[in-house]
């Protein structure tokens, strides 16, 4: 993929998502429980408000999913552990996980180290990943 400096056209706007939703897909196997979760991850990223399209980024994230596609390394592991982490967030909205509730009442985040450390991830590997 060439990293153009021009604002990016729809054209590649699309491409790039289906090349990385091609990715994500090959890197959790098309499991069942992960194909859901990591289609409404890049969804989600590209069809939040306020987003800013990085070409790099993308190409970057591509570049780990498809080494976590390859062989089951660290990339693997971090891509299973991401999906299974959003699958329980997204499910426990409806069934409160022990001590979340409590953790919320007090004005605290129980995902706040977490989203920390793929902030640090993605800012060391330049990545995209959420």
């Amino acid at each position: 993929m060439l990293i153009d400096r021009a604002a990016p056209t729809s054209a590649l706007i699309h491409k790039s998502y289906r090349r990385l939703l091609r990715a994500a897909l090959e890197a959790v196997q098309y499991s069942k429980p992960a194909r859901y979760t990591i289609v409404d991850k890049v969804r989600r990223g590209f069809r939040k408000e306020g987003a800013v399209f990085n070409l790099r980024k993308v190409a970057g994230t591509e570049v780990f999913l498809r080494k976590a596609a390859d062989e089951r390394g660290w990339e693997h592991r971090i891509v299973r552990n991401l999906c299974m982490c959003d699958y329980w967030k997204v499910r426990g909205v409806r069934r409160q996980i022990r001590g979340q509730a409590k953790m919320r009442a007090m004005g605290m985040d129980p995902y706040l180290e977490y989203n920390r450390a793929i902030g640090l991830l993605n800012e060391t590997l330049k990545l995209s990943l959420r």
